[in-house]
């Protein structure tokens, strides 16, 4: 017995310190190095960590031009991750203005493999926080939207479900070379995809008038993504006075394409230069987190 008490006190020890390693509730500015360039994000551990239990966590990914400060504001999910107990990272692209190297369209301009850096950035977190493996999840507002399909497809066996907000799963121009998103290695996760309907950025449908307009059609791009969950049924359909809904089901996962009537390229329901969006009735980061909250990842 007394042999055993200093192996004892020593595993204990040991115990305790890795304990210790893990982040108390706060926010924290944290680094980290991709293939020898330094990044950044910013990290939201929410008071109801204590060490104890796996809490969700969510990756958000800013919109060309902004900044993982900016999306904090713009989206309000630093503060409802403090409310609602989940873990929150804010990313942050490279470039001037800042974006994000999806493949098919490179909007940080420094070739950089962004891909691998969503990936670091969660195994980093999943060291110094007590995450749940089965509820991870990533979001984006356009370019961070066309980042957040790349990183479904990248991490399709890691994540829960992903959110896309005015995002696009690729361009298909008139007469050019159709380029997307990478082939997931297994059935891409859940999926919240909403888009305005009259986007003068991301185009809706394809060669609408907007900035980007040879675009893959937001329909096309739904089925295109629910297909490649494993999901063979036909959706369905609903229409409120704030959107028309399709929702496919099956294979344990669900994707749900909103378009939202009249929708600008906002965060709805966030903030903008102009203050808070009201006009469409729609609030993305309150979908996004009850979408999250019902889709765990599935064990099949």
């Amino acid at each position: 017995m007394r042999f055993l008490l200093p192996i004892f006190a020593v595993v204990l020890a040991g115990c305790q310190a890795g304990a210790q390693e893990l982040k108390t509730p706060g926010s924290y500015a944290e680094k980290t190095t991709v293939d020898g360039v330094e990044r950044d994000y910013r990290l939201t551990i929410p008071p109801q960590h204590d060490g104890t239990k796996k809490l969700p966590l969510v990756i958000g990914l800013h919109g060309w031009t902004g900044n993982s400060q900016l999306f904090e504001l713009q989206t309000g999910f630093a503060e409802l991750a403090k409310k609602e107990g989940f873990i929150y990272v804010s990313g942050n692209g490279l470039g001037k203005p800042q974006g994000w190297n999806v493949g098919w369209i490179d909007l940080c301009g420094k070739k950089q493999d962004d891909g691998k850096y969503v990936e670091m950035v969660l195994d980093q977190v999943e060291k110094s926080a007590r995450v749940d493996p089965d509820r991870v999840y990533v979001c984006g507002h356009s370019n961070g939207g066309f980042m957040t399909y790349a990183a479904a497809s990248r991490l399709s066996n890691r994540l829960a479900a992903v959110g896309v907000v005015a995002g696009a799963i690729g361009i298909s121009p008139k007469g050019g070379v159709r380029k997307t998103i990478d082939d997931p290695k297994g059935p891409f996760p859940s999926a919240i995809l909403i888009h305005g309907d009259s986007d003068p950025v991301v185009a809706f449908l394809s060669g609408a008038k907007a900035t980007l307009s040879g675009v893959v059609s937001q329909p096309e791009a739904a089925a295109w993504y629910a297909q490649r969950a494993g999901i063979a049924a036909e959706p369905t359909e609903t229409t409120d006075k704030v959107a028309v809904t399709k929702t496919w089901s099956g294979n344990g996962r669900e994707v749900r394409f909103v378009a939202v009537k009249n929708g600008n390229h906002d965060w709805f329901g966030g903030l903008t230069q102009q203050g808070p969006e009201k006009a469409s009735g729609f609030n993305c980061t309150v979908a996004l987190w009850e979408f999250f909250k019902a889709h765990p990842r599935p064990r099949s």
